[in-house]
């Protein structure tokens, strides 16, 4: 496991062996919609659990390279659904399996959009983001 922080790049990382357990202690902490990269297996899996969180919620957002994702677990329109409101000139750069590689991205632009549409985030899809100012990613949420 790898976490990104702004401040530091991939400054942590963790391992974990069966039978053995975490490498270094198992110390990463990951907080509602901070992105981690995970390797694991061909066929392995990762689930995380924990308490969906409700009201109102706020992801800081530094200028320059972050790894973000949303708060909450729902797959829609990154901006029309899930409420995050680019800066002008924000580009965002997704994990391509298929290619080992980061190698889709948008970029919006004001007055103009998405410039390849608006993209879509998956339950617990990261996504590095590169802005060139600091930002709040806010919204409400309550399970129905």
């Amino acid at each position: 496991m790898y976490k990104y922080s702004p401040a530091n790049g991939f400054s942590q990382s963790d391992a974990y062996l069966t039978g053995i357990g975490w490498l270094s202690g198992g110390t990463l902490t990951i907080n509602p919609g901070e992105g981690v990269f995970a390797s694991c297996p061909a066929n392995g899996s990762i689930t995380f659990v924990g308490t969906v969180l409700q009201g109102n919620l706020t992801n800081k957002i530094a200028a320059g390279f972050n790894m973000i994702g949303s708060q909450v677990p729902q797959t829609g329109l990154l901006q029309t659904q899930l409420g995050f409101n680019p800066n002008n000139q924000d580009q965002l750069y997704f994990w391509s399996p298929a290619s080992q590689s980061y190698a889709t991205q948008a970029a919006y632009l004001t007055g103009i959009g998405w410039l390849s549409g608006e993209p879509t985030i998956n339950v617990g899809q990261a996504f590095f983001l590169s802005t060139g100012a600091t930002n709040n990613w806010t919204r409400t949420f309550t399970v129905q």
